[in-house]
């Protein structure tokens, strides 16, 4: 017992007051579970009498903590009262002792879990959460929003930002066409791997002569009633098509046309 009486003294910083005997222990019992129960529960006891140090106030004084006590729900046996307490009743002065070192011990882990939750988190890799110079430069005052309607920094001028920009921030809208036409370079290269008609006119003819019309002009011959075309291309005396002769199957009505492509 004059141990754990030591060890909770200590704990507030009042182990210059060490109990070497059962009567030191006996006569400042009443004092020492006050100042326990005041420092673990941070809850002042406004009824102590802490000028009088009298036996009936020593026992008042720890009968208030033993209230207290089982007002916060703990569950005391009945032989612990501040009576006992005072008289140096070593059950009652057992019981008390073990249980403020239960609640020091409770108090120390909490304390080194909440550190080592402090510490891992510590150690987690940083969440960009928002700018961040560190990371992103320096940047202007002003503020855009992005899709989501957080605002951000305007413009970065990190290096790596300021590349980015240079690579994709061309001013240009890109599904508008400034006038290059990509698809006759398609048309260019397929023409040439295929070994069909490169002229840009839209049509692609393979090896048996046949040419696939566009589709607008599918789509316009169908509407028209003509079922859909065979286009038969004659080559010229310099290898170029000469004449085109579109065959129509039987669509809405049977027809026959001829068409010309000068060269």
């Amino acid at each position: 017992m004059l141990a754990t009486a030591n060890s909770l003294l200590a704990a507030i910083g009042a182990d210059q007051n060490a109990i070497t005997s059962l009567p030191q222990l006996r006569a400042s019992a009443s004092s020492l579970f006050v100042a326990l129960f005041e420092l673990f529960f941070a809850e002042r006891l406004t009824h102590v009498r802490r000028a009088d140090l009298s036996d009936e106030a020593l026992a008042f004084n720890a009968q208030q903590v033993v209230d207290a006590l089982r007002r916060r729900g703990d569950d005391l046996p009945r032989y612990v009262s501040g009576r006992a307490i005072a008289a140096g009743d070593l059950s009652a002065l057992q019981f008390m002792l073990v249980y403020f070192a239960a609640t020091l011990a409770r108090a120390e882990a909490l304390a080194a879990d909440d550190a080592d939750a402090e510490e891992a988190a510590g150690r987690a890799p940083r969440q960009r959460q928002e700018y961040d110079p560190e990371f992103d430069g320096e940047y202007e005052p002003e503020l855009e929003y992005d899709y989501e309607g957080a605002p951000r920094a305007a413009r970065a001028t990190h290096p790596l930002a300021v590349e980015e920009e240079a690579d994709f921030d061309d001013g240009r809208e890109p599904d508008r066409d400034y006038g290059h036409d990509y698809g006759a370079d398609s048309r260019q290269d397929y023409g040439a791997e295929s070994g069909g008609d490169s002229d840009g006119s839209g049509r692609d003819r393979d090896r048996d002569g046949y040419t696939a019309p566009r589709a607008d002009q599918r789509q316009t011959d169908e509407t028209a009633g003509f079922g859909p075309a065979r286009v038969f291309d004659e080559d010229g005396p310099d290898g170029h098509v000469a004449s085109r002769r579109a065959v129509r199957g039987p669509g809405r009505r049977s027809a026959a046309s001829q068409l010309t492509v000068a060269h």
